[in-house]
């Protein structure tokens, strides 16, 4: 009965915890500048640079600020112009231990790239969330690159 009785507070425990990790995540994110570099495979080889040809691997490289009010400023890396395309504006949300960057991303075809993070400050790491990506990168507070 005692082993039943420590397994309930357990499950218990950890159902309570969820929302707060949730928040807490969220809070860890608010406020702060992410850099990352997400290594990509496709399904389907896909052209990244015209005359170059087809390949299955890509990278998207960004730096982003994460406003308080769920904003983003965001500076994502072209690599045909060999630079970083003007600042765009965004917003970003987080779930558990994701974190999406709503706005446009040209390379994944899409307006949203979500990843699954592990925090371990100044070092980000994780995957993509519904698509094939190894993450890494670091936070930094405020907003030192100007964004």
């Amino acid at each position: 009965m005692k082993r039943r009785g420590a397994l309930s507070l357990t499950i218990l425990a950890l159902c309570m915890a969820a929302p707060a990790f949730a928040q807490n995540f969220h809070q860890a994110l608010a406020g702060k500048t992410i850099a990352f570099k997400a290594d990509i495979s496709f399904p389907q080889p896909v052209v990244l640079q015209p005359g170059r040809g087809a390949s299955s691997l890509g990278a998207a490289i960004a730096i982003a600020y994460l406003k308080p009010d769920g904003s983003l400023r965001l500076k994502r890396w072209n690599e045909p112009k060999g630079e970083y395309d003007p600042v765009a504006d965004g917003r970003w949300t987080t779930e558990d231990n994701q974190l999406c960057l709503i706005a446009d991303w040209p390379l994944l075809k899409r307006d949203r790239f979500c990843m699954r993070l592990r925090l371990d400050p100044p070092v980000i790491s994780g995957h993509g969330a519904g698509i094939d990506a190894l993450i890494k990168g670091d936070i930094r507070p405020g907003n030192p690159d100007g964004l």
